[in-house]
């Protein structure tokens, strides 16, 4: 989606995304269903908030957005969103 707009030569400074993740997992703790990034998205989430300046939100449990910790890679960014999303200090909803 980000590199369609960079081709059409839009700005890629500022602005905000939202997004709704799906993620299915036998590994989770909780259930099987997450609405977190993984790990590695989410430190390319946080790179992309910064360097980009733009915010970024996921969407809860309850389908209403949550915006990534500022900072975001301070070591507890992560189990913070993973709270406000799924509930649970560790992706997985149950």
């Amino acid at each position: 989606m980000t590199n369609k707009a960079l081709k059409a030569g839009a700005a890629m400074k500022g602005g905000s995304l939202l997004f709704n993740v799906d993620w299915r997992s036998t590994t989770f703790e909780q259930g099987d269903v997450s609405g977190m990034p993984c790990q590695s998205c989410y430190t390319m989430m946080c790179h992309a908030a910064t360097v980009c300046d733009i915010e970024i939100f996921i969407c809860d449990k309850d389908k209403q957005p949550q915006k990534l910790p500022d900072p975001c890679e301070d070591g507890t960014g992560y189990s913070d969103l993973c709270m406000r999303v799924d509930g649970n200090e560790t992706p997985g909803r149950g």
